[in-house]
């Protein structure tokens, strides 16, 4: 039964066919934000139809290599990139899985959500090989990465995140391309390294007071509560309720990003639950989504109309613009 409340309250049937819970708690409450707040469209929104069109967007990752094609001499010889490498990175505390694809400045890094691997990146990384380097990356402990250190906090990922770029001598600067509450490590490794990162991307991101406001919000709710911590705890890459609420912390001091380029793309379909606070969770997560893009006093607000809390699966192209219109920000 509670796990049939959490699904209803947050509107991720759907999703929990080919999800982990916890990706599905975080994906519903995403998907709550944008229609059913007047505040949660901003002054500097663009639409899809501003952005340049691609023209060559693929219909199949499949021609991607993959780790099977690559040999050890191609994917981790020399300080020259060759136009694509899938190899396994040692940085020390954990062996990370990389790929990477195309030619040019800056590089694209893509970071999953929870226990996202880097496979759900393909369509995007297939069609921005095309116009600069792209590299996306398993954390510690997913896909085919070795396990990390614990406790499993942002900084952890973020301090793990920049051996590995060093160690696979991926050249900057770097357009950070981040979803759902990945955000978190990108924002840390920026204010930490805040002269490699030229722009920052947010799909359908979540703020640090997210977790928190939503225990909040379900303190009278004893049952809710109860079963949402369970299906939190342990779920996303062995943090637990603690780490997260730690995690937030530690983005929380990281401050602002000044003039930083922030592109954020919102989901567009809604799905709204029948629960007493369905309301106070879609007015958080407004007012969450204006925190986020006022981190930035160069933030511009995209809104993928046909995708849930994944768009980089259900819309990839929208993606693919926002790192286009973000690179567009950071020319001279």
């Amino acid at each position: 039964m509670s796990r049939r409340i959490l699904n209803n309250a947050l509107g991720v049937a759907a999703l929990l066919a080919v999800v982990v819970i916890f990706v599905a708690l975080f994906s519903a409450r995403a998907q709550s934000t944008a229609a059913n707040s007047p505040t949660a469209v901003t002054p500097n929104t663009l639409t899809p139809t501003t952005l340049p069109t691609l023209t060559s967007m693929p219909t199949s990752p499949s021609a991607l290599p993959t780790l099977a094609d690559a040999s050890t001499p191609q994917a981790s010889g020399s300080n020259v990139l060759p136009d694509w490498l899938d190899e396994r990175v040692d940085i020390g505390v954990a062996t990370l899985h990389l790929h990477c694809y195309g030619k040019g400045s800056p590089t694209v890094v893509l970071n999953g959500g929870p226990s996202e691997a880097w496979i759900t990146w393909q369509s995007v990384i297939s069609a921005v090989g095309k116009f600069t380097r792209v590299c996306a990356y398993d954390r510690a402990g997913l896909g085919s990465s070795s396990p990390g250190p614990e406790p499993r906090t942002s900084q952890q990922m973020a301090n793990e995140l920049a051996a590995l770029l060093d160690k696979a001598k991926i050249p900057g600067p770097y357009v950070l391309v981040s979803h759902s509450t990945s955000n978190w490590i990108d924002r840390l490794y920026t204010a930490q390294h805040r002269d490699q990162v030229a722009a920052l991307v947010f799909v359908a991101p979540f703020h640090e007071d997210m977790i928190s406001g939503t225990l909040a919000i379900l303190a009278p709710y004893p049952a809710d509560l109860e079963s949402t911590r369970q299906e939190m705890a342990n779920k996303g890459e062995g943090l637990s309720v603690d780490d997260w609420l730690t995690s937030a912390d530690q983005v929380r001091a990281a401050g602002t990003l000044g003039d930083l380029p922030l592109v954020l793309v919102a989901p567009g379909k809604v799905a709204s639950g029948s629960e007493p606070y369905a309301g106070q969770m879609a007015a958080m997560l407004a007012q969450q989504e204006q925190q986020l893009l006022a981190l930035s006093t160069n933030s511009v607000r995209l809104v993928a109309d046909n995708s849930g809390h994944f768009i980089q699966r259900d819309q990839p192209q929208m993606v693919v613009q926002a790192i286009q219109l973000a690179i567009e920000k950071i020319k001279p």
